[in-house]
């Protein structure tokens, strides 16, 4: 997320994922002609094993349930399962797809507040727990 929604105190670790974002598809479109595929995971709040301890924290569980639409951290497992599909999808190349629960969905809070008090609040935010 950080390649492409700037964050604060994080500038470098930013310019770091946007760089990552820029190598796939330049490698993907340096490497077409050889026939192989580029493309990237970006995994978002994972619970893994090196980052067990910030899961500990209460205010990082209540803020990843606010801030993943799907409702919070996910498993190695399903960042494992986007690298199954990327390495067996044959026709895909110079992808990064993001495997976060949703999250960078709720990056547009401001918008979609804005859009609430223009149009109404018919809908549930999307964030929110109301079906």
């Amino acid at each position: 997320v950080c390649g492409e929604v700037p964050s604060t105190f994080l500038g470098p670790y930013c310019a770091a994922k946007g760089g990552l974002e820029s190598l796939v598809t330049v490698a993907a479109k340096e490497c077409a002609r050889l026939k192989i595929r580029v493309n990237a995971v970006r995994p978002g709040m994972t619970r893994a094993a090196g980052v067990t301890s910030m899961f500990g924290e209460t205010i990082m569980r209540e803020r990843a349930k606010e801030l993943i639409p799907l409702g919070g951290p996910g498993d190695p497992a399903a960042v494992a399962e986007a690298i199954r599909f990327l390495a067996g999808a044959d026709w895909l190349t110079g992808q990064s797809i993001a495997v976060d629960g949703g999250s960078e969905l709720a990056f547009n809070r401001a918008c979609d507040n804005a859009d609430a008090a223009l149009f109404g609040k018919t809908w549930p935010a999307p964030w929110s727990d109301a079906v």
